[in-house]
């Protein structure tokens, strides 16, 4: 079975949690600033997914902004817009909404009755894939996986980002807090009530807080009951870069077994698991919950030396570096 996407859910809200506020003209909550710090997220990812509820309302594009970043995309083999993703219980999703005409490859999942609909009214603008009776997260991710989307950003609304926390199915949570106060309880949240994993005991692990202008940006990562571990975040997060990447893994020697530090040498890509002085730690660790490696990604120097990896080759290089670090104790702690 393919790797499962690692996911991030990423959401704008007010100091009180809301996302919006009950006028009919969208609430700005993000500045500049904080814009172009998700249009570099969008960037880095390989599908963007909105529920339905927000692209009727909002009605946005979804695309990546940048030129450049949209350059940088291309001269690394992707397409030059991330995969645009939407969920449907209903089936309503009308045609004449910009997220159909903009950007590169659309995808739609919904539930066996409303299949037919959907397929009728975007009369190929989309290709839709059924879930089964009831919509399944599960099954969502999986074909996410299967079509080789390595990284997924969900970018709501407040019931999408609530089912994906209760299903306990999000790697990273990133939050930019806007100094707005909403106080409409009608106005939408960016989660709501509901039984999530652990609740209310589990906390979360900061991986990052930072202001950008006058937004406040804090990455979480998930400590639910069920989250999956940090090296299994880790490997579906490196099984979506190795295909486009020579990634190396360093590990301090501290946090090593002795003599297990090597390369994984595969068709195409390398994964290469090598130690470092403590004195020298000062690595950025990667983006994986409780994570304590430092990941280089070297893009290699033409497009004959890129690699071209099926989807299977991609699996296999991602499983054999698991057994490396498993077998080494190389993991996250």
């Amino acid at each position: 079975m393919a790797a499962r996407p690692y996911v991030v859910l990423s959401a704008a809200m007010s100091v009180d949690g809301y996302l919006d506020d009950t006028r009919p003209e969208r609430l700005r909550l993000s500045n500049a600033e904080d814009f172009d710090r998700v249009d570099q997220v969008r960037a880095e990812s390989d599908a963007i997914l909105i529920g339905a509820n927000t692209m009727r309302r909002d009605n946005p594009r979804l695309l990546v902004n940048s030129p450049e970043r949209r350059a940088q995309r291309v001269a690394d083999g992707r397409p030059e817009h991330p995969l645009k993703v939407t969920v449907t219980a209903s089936g309503d999703l009308p045609a004449d909404l910009n997220f159909w005409h903009h950007g590169g490859d659309k995808l739609v999942f919904t539930v066996d009755s409303a299949v037919q609909r959907v397929r009728a009214t975007l009369d190929g603008l989309a290709e839709v894939v059924s879930t089964g009776a009831e919509f399944d997260w599960g099954r969502c991710l999986d074909e996410l996986g299967r079509r080789d989307v390595g990284r997924l950003m969900l970018e709501g609304g407040g019931m999408v980002h609530t089912q994906l926390m209760v299903a306990d199915l999000a790697d990273e949570v990133h939050l930019a807090v806007a100094p707005l106060l909403v106080g409409q309880t009608r106005a939408a949240r960016f989660l709501g009530a509901a039984d999530y994993p652990g609740r209310p005991t589990a906390r979360m692990k900061v991986l990052e807080v930072r202001a950008v202008g006058d937004v406040v940006f804090v990455r979480y990562a998930p400590q639910g009951a069920s989250l999956r571990t940090s090296e299994d975040a880790l490997y579906r997060w490196a099984c979506g870069r190795t295909a486009r990447h020579r990634t190396v893994l360093h590990s301090p020697p501290s946090r090593a077994a002795p003599g297990r530090a090597g390369q994984l040498n595969h068709r195409g890509p390398r994964i290469r698991v090598s130690s470092v002085p403590d004195a020298a730690w000062r690595g950025r660790p990667c983006a994986v919950p409780g994570g304590s490696f430092v990941v280089q990604h070297h893009r290699p120097r033409s497009h004959h030396d890129r690699p071209q990896l099926p989807r299977r080759g991609v699996r296999t290089c991602a499983a054999a570096a698991r057994s490396h670090l498993r077998g080494g104790r190389h993991l996250p702690a």
